[in-house]
């Protein structure tokens, strides 16, 4: 399970920049066998530099159009997270989506957002799938995922740590990308 950072926000008060919270909040979503994700803030379309309140929610899988995502996420080892059917079950609620028998074939957890996503590792290792290839990932490595099919495998005896900020397209830029990587 991830330990919930220490989350510091700032702000303008009375014209003057400031610390405005500083506490151990953001949401988590527990997608099983220990692994989750702890969302340290987001945006949305409406509220572009978002708010405390907002970011106490079940964060969303993806963010909506516009918005953005900031978290940490928890990838336990594979032998814990897919040998265990109710960890199977929970991460696979947690993608909530529809998706094709190929995808689940080859991984899985495979899955799509409508997002770019910037994916450093901080912690352990990961291998980075997709419908036709595949990396391996280790600290230091930072993965650019730009709204294509995709999963993760913890191939180690070790949870990896990601931090993960998504940007939310819009369904013209999502369709424009799914066309350009066709």
């Amino acid at each position: 399970m991830i330990a919930s950072p220490r989350r510091i926000v700032t702000g303008t008060v009375e014209g003057r920049s400031r610390i405005v919270s500083v506490d151990r909040g953001g949401a988590f979503l527990a997608t099983g066998a220990g692994g989750g994700i702890h969302e340290i803030w987001s945006t949305t379309a409406q509220s572009p530099i978002g708010d405390v309140a907002d970011n106490e929610e079940t964060p969303a899988f993806a963010p909506e159009p516009g918005g953005t995502s900031c978290r940490l996420v928890c990838i336990p080892p594979d032998a814990e997270r897919w040998s265990d059917p109710e960890a199977a079950a929970r991460a696979a609620a947690a993608i909530g989506q529809e998706r094709p028998a190929h995808w689940v074939a080859r991984h899985p957890g495979m899955h799509v957002t409508p997002s770019i996503d910037y994916v450093l590792v901080l912690k352990g290792e990961v291998t980075a799938v997709m419908e036709e290839s595949e990396v391996a990932l280790s600290p230091g490595d930072v993965l650019v995922q730009r709204a294509t099919p995709h999963a993760w495998k913890n191939p180690g005896k070790v949870a990896a740590l990601l931090l993960v900020t998504m940007v939310g397209l819009t369904e013209q830029a999502s369709a424009q990308t799914a066309a350009a990587q066709n």
